[in-house]
């Protein structure tokens, strides 16, 4: 009886430790802005001081921003705040103590009264339990919606 509730313990733990992490779910990154390129790229701009992105490079003639790291969070315990804009990554017996990403923004003229805004974010998360390394992590677009509604907000 022993040995058959220890090969049964066994493939629970293996089967929820091996199932496979449903593909991401597609988000959003180019949008639509209803305004001129100098506009848009203004706004662009403000929002990213407004936010206190640190900014690695700029070029508005080709329209691109691009950003450093980012902290998320950093601390034991807050891993409620990765998932808060990440899709869920599973590691076996993961935990997670920081978060970062990064940013590109670029601002390309449609015609003379609209533009579209790309927003590529790349997330990573450290798990400090079994692998101490760093994680490449997929967005869940909460990063890239709050950007582009803050940018609207400046036009």
């Amino acid at each position: 009886m022993k040995r058959i509730v220890t090969v049964i313990a066994c493939v629970v733990f293996f089967s929820v430790a091996c199932r496979s992490t449903p593909p991401p779910s597609p988000v959003q990154t180019t949008f639509l802005i209803e305004a001129p390129f100098d506009r848009t790229w203004s706004a662009v701009t403000e929002a990213a001081a407004e936010t206190s992105l640190p900014i690695s490079a700029i070029e508005k003639e080709s329209g691109l921003m691009t950003t450093g790291f980012v902290t998320l969070f950093r601390g034991r315990g807050m891993e409620r705040e990765l998932w808060r804009v990440a899709q869920r990554r599973r590691v076996l017996l993961g935990l997670w103590d920081q978060g970062r990403f990064t940013m590109n923004m670029f601002v390309k003229s449609i015609d003379d009264e609209r533009s579209s805004l790309t927003v590529n974010v790349h997330l990573e998360g450290y798990e400090w339990n079994v692998s101490k390394s760093w994680y490449s992590l997929e967005s869940n677009g909460s990063i890239e919606g709050d950007f582009v509604r803050l940018v609207k907000s400046k036009l």
